[in-house]
């Protein structure tokens, strides 16, 4: 008998003041008859706030400390094709920022559809200005590439910055000033490299600055505890870690099926619905639980009541529900309308 996680980021809405939306522009629980369910029915916990990253190594098996950095470049690096020295390494991702004269905003990372060629050239340039800084960038993909170097800092990730105001979310520690000098000079090679002239003359996204996340100590790999089989998921970074890991990867299923029940533990992750998530977008938000409901929670919910699925936990920002076939069966335990479930939930465990 299988178990299966389900983790949906964004389950109690954007943040926005959700108690202003009209009774009438809430979806019934007929169209979110699944999710009532586990409103009413299940068993609760808590759960520290994190970030995306965090919560989703968390449930992959990776022990690490909350309040240290997310040690995604441990994993990032062992899928780079030329050995890397003991040293700290760091993510190190192209951004776009808008800034204006009060605020500078993170609003594009693969949406700037940089080349190799191009992320290559830029990593060249990066390492012969700071050579003797005894910084070196290393390429991963057009995207994603690494940091080596001794840096003592606290950082947030990329999911965490985007479509923020970065100036909040600047590393902080021992380092940090070194840091701010040393993105300044990047950001000026950025301005005049010929490959970011070259695309702004063609209309297109520049890459004209840096993000450094994820970083992880010399000789400090992260501590992994085998917890699930399978691990369902589009995002790379999760397929990074579970071929470290091995764990069985497998794309985002539009529908669950029952080869779900192949599986002794699965994962399933759900990111989609982030755009709408990050962009307050409360109607779009609903749209995406309608969807997960129904395409998603229905089956799982006939294979619990049928005894194929031992329990079903659903997580989030938060908190975690939990269910089995015994808490289904729980007739006398009575849901309340999708808005009153979630607004209460919001005002107890936060969002």
């Amino acid at each position: 008998m299988s178990h299966c996680s389900l983790y949906f980021p964004g389950l109690l809405g954007p943040d926005v003041p959700l108690e202003q939306l009209a009774r009438e522009e809430w979806p019934g629980c007929a169209q979110l008859a699944h999710l009532c369910k586990f409103f009413s029915h299940s068993r609760k916990q808590a759960l520290p706030k994190c970030s995306l990253e965090a919560r989703i190594l968390q449930g992959m098996g990776i022990i690490f400390p909350l309040q240290q950095d997310v040690p995604l470049a441990y994993y990032r690096a062992r899928h780079v094709a030329q050995s890397i020295e003991p040293s700290s390494l760091w993510c190190l991702d192209p951004v776009y920022v808008q800034i204006d004269q009060e605020e500078a905003v993170l609003l594009a990372n693969e949406q700037i559809e940089l080349s190799e060629h191009e992320a290559r050239h830029i990593i060249d340039d990066l390492n012969a200005h700071f050579a003797q800084d005894g910084l070196i960038v290393h390429y991963v993909s057009p995207h994603q590439w690494l940091l080596q170097g001794e840096l003592v800092l606290t950082t947030r990730t990329l999911n965490e910055a985007m479509q923020h105001n970065i100036n909040a979310h600047q590393p902080s520690g021992p380092d940090e000033t070194r840091w701010r000098k040393l993105i300044n000079e990047i950001q000026m090679l950025l301005h005049s490299h010929s490959v970011n002239q070259a695309r702004e003359q063609r209309g297109e996204v520049t890459a004209n600055s840096l993000w450094l996340w994820g970083g992880v100590r010399a000789h400090d790999s992260p501590h992994y505890e085998a917890i699930i089989s399978t691990v369902y998921c589009d995002e790379r970074f999760v397929r990074d870690v579970a071929l470290v890991c091995d764990i069985k990867c497998q794309a985002l299923p539009a529908h669950v099926d029952e080869q779900l029940l192949n599986h002794t533990t699965s994962l399933l992750i759900f990111t989609n619905q982030l755009v709408a998530i990050r962009n307050k977008d409360v109607f779009a938000w609903l749209d995406a639980l309608k969807i997960f409901d129904q395409q998603i929670l229905a089956p799982l919910f006939a294979f619990l009541k049928q005894g194929r699925l031992k329990s079903l936990t659903l997580y989030s920002d938060t908190l975690s529900m939990t269910l089995t076939n015994k808490d289904l069966a729980k007739w006398w335990k009575r849901g309340n309308t999708v808005d009153k479930s979630i607004l209460q939930l919001r005002q107890h465990y936060g969002h």
